[in-house]
């Protein structure tokens, strides 16, 4: 997995965001966003979700008008 070129991090609720900048090897870039949290066993379970740059202003305004009925 490549290097992320930016990296922010959010903690809420026992879990823990990620929203990481990445580039692809032809300079691509997307958002990896992964959520961590703990199982019942105390194992860490990660869920990715790549978003990229092409698609991101969709998926912006998608979680703007989400954020709206919140």
């Amino acid at each position: 997995m490549p290097e992320a070129i930016y990296s922010k991090q959010i903690s809420a609720g026992g879990k823990t965001y990620f929203f990481d900048v990445r580039e692809t090897q032809s300079g691509d870039r997307y958002l990896q966003i992964t959520e961590s949290r703990l199982k019942q066993n105390g194992e860490r379970y990660r869920t990715n979700i790549v978003i990229f740059k092409e698609h991101f202003n969709e998926f912006r305004k998608a979680l703007e008008e989400i954020a709206e009925k919140l």
